[in-house]
């Protein structure tokens, strides 16, 4: 994997991350 589509698979690593802070405020500031 290149820089090709780092965006997406940013965009989605966050919102799983989004999705897991908000069942699991553990990191309120995230």
């Amino acid at each position: 994997n290149g820089e090709d589509g780092n965006g997406e698979v940013e965009a989605k690593v966050k919102a799983e991350v989004a999705n897991l802070c908000a069942r699991f405020p553990i990191y309120p500031n995230l």
